[in-house]
């Protein structure tokens, strides 16, 4: 099931959980409670097995400690397994808030390199994003990160249930974008499952109102 430390867990509750929402996509970080990037290659085989049979597929695998070379080398992997690399603004990383993306992206300027905006960590920083600060990074993006934030309780809440003006956000911004984008709910949260249920139909019900073809 979603882990609100840790990413989404691969077991027979947590294909189950993504089932009934309707969700075919998932960002992999854990298996049965290990880094997906620990795991032998026998584990790996049984662990892709389990995603198929469970009518999944895995946009992305994050990545924690087990990942801290350059980027170069990075990049040199992405390009050698025709994969991408997506850096995400994460408080307790590098970069905070989007301007630190806009700078990566403009330093190195490789068509591997793609940025993971995640709001609610900017707001969680202090650094709110502007919608012409996310208009700015779409080029460079594939993937979205949403949950919400409660400024009073600092902490992260169910999509449409904190502080963060994400309608008004996605509303300035993704009508002018015609590039596919892959909406991730990351729950980091108490009662993740409950939480994340919340935060499909919030962001469903702001995309729906965007009235998007």
């Amino acid at each position: 099931m979603p882990d609100h430390r840790r990413g989404i867990t691969i077991a027979r509750r947590g294909a189950r959980h993504a089932c009934e929402e309707g969700i075919g996509t998932v960002d992999l970080r854990v298996i049965d409670g290990r880094n997906a990037l620990a795991l032998s290659r026998a584990e790996l085989v049984g662990a892709a097995h389990r995603v198929r049979a469970a009518g999944l597929s895995v946009s992305c695998i994050c990545s924690v400690e087990d990942l801290r070379g350059p980027i170069d080398e990075l990049l040199a992997l992405a390009e050698k397994f025709d994969m991408k690399l997506h850096i995400e603004n994460e408080g307790v990383c590098n970069i905070a808030g989007l301007a630190g993306l806009k700078a990566l992206v403009a330093a190195y300027r490789h068509p591997r390199l793609r940025t993971l905006v995640d709001i609610a960590n900017a707001y969680r920083a202090d650094l709110p994003p502007s919608a012409a600060d996310l208009a700015g990074l779409l080029h460079s993006t594939d993937i979205l990160h949403f949950k919400d934030y409660a400024h009073a309780a600092r902490r992260f809440v169910a999509v449409g249930e904190g502080d963060i003006p994400i309608a008004t956000l996605l509303a300035a911004t993704l009508p002018a974008h015609g590039a596919p984008l892959t909406l991730t709910v990351e729950t980091h949260a108490s009662e993740p499952a409950a939480t994340t249920r919340r935060s499909i139909r919030g962001l469903r019900q702001m995309v729906d109102g965007l009235g998007l073809s």
